[in-house]
């Protein structure tokens, strides 16, 4: 996210938060619910002695998950993914592309496997293709 933001486009602002949002992202691509993302907020919150106000902490980590984890992510780690491709191609080194992995349709459905994917495709709603992906595993 440092690297875009230098390099592409100042898409995840203020240097000092863009752990938060590579943590959301990680979390989003982990199948974690929004109720779970909220919970665990808390608890950091709790743990490191921050003080809070419950409604304000829901609202932002919402708008983190909607702005950063389905909306920014995916366009910009998508047009990074996309440029160092593009590199890889030049230098002939193709081998090292993986075109299995479509960062922006995984940040788009929240998962990071083709299992999951898969799952969704079938008609399982996020949580339940999470669910019964760990059943499977």
């Amino acid at each position: 996210m440092r690297r875009i933001n230098q390099y592409l486009f100042p898409a995840f602002t203020l240097d000092g938060i863009i752990p938060l949002h590579a943590l959301i992202v990680v979390q989003w691509l982990k199948g974690f619910s929004l109720s779970r993302m909220i919970e665990r907020n808390i608890d950091y919150h709790r743990r490191t002695g921050r003080s809070f106000k419950l409604p304000v902490l829901i609202r932002d980590t919402m708008e983190l998950v909607e702005q950063i984890a389905r909306f920014r992510a995916p366009k910009y780690l998508s047009a990074y993914v996309d440029i160092l491709n593009v590199h890889l191609v030049s230098i002939r080194r193709e081998d090292l592309i993986d075109n299995d992995v479509d960062i922006g349709t995984q940040l788009e459905f929240g998962v990071s496997s083709r299992t999951l994917l898969s799952l969704i495709e079938l008609g399982l709603s996020r949580v339940s293709a999470v669910a019964l992906y760990e059943k499977i595993a």
